[in-house]
C-alpha cells in the first residue's frame, strides 16, 4: 500500500533508514477457535 505524498517525502531524502519499529502485542483475543490451543 502506498501512502499519499510518499514520493514527495522520498524526494526530500527521507527513507526511514535507521529507524526502529516496535510492535506491542497485548495478547490473544479469547475465541472459541483457540480454546484447545491456549493455556492459562
Amino acid at each position: 500500500m502506498r501512502l499519499p505524498g510518499l514520493e514527495k517525502v522520498w524526494a526530500e531524502g527521507l527513507t526511514g533508514k535507521g529507524q526502529c519499529i516496535a510492535i506491542i502485542d497485548s495478547g490473544l483475543f479469547a475465541h472459541e477457535d483457540y480454546a484447545d490451543r491456549v493455556v492459562g
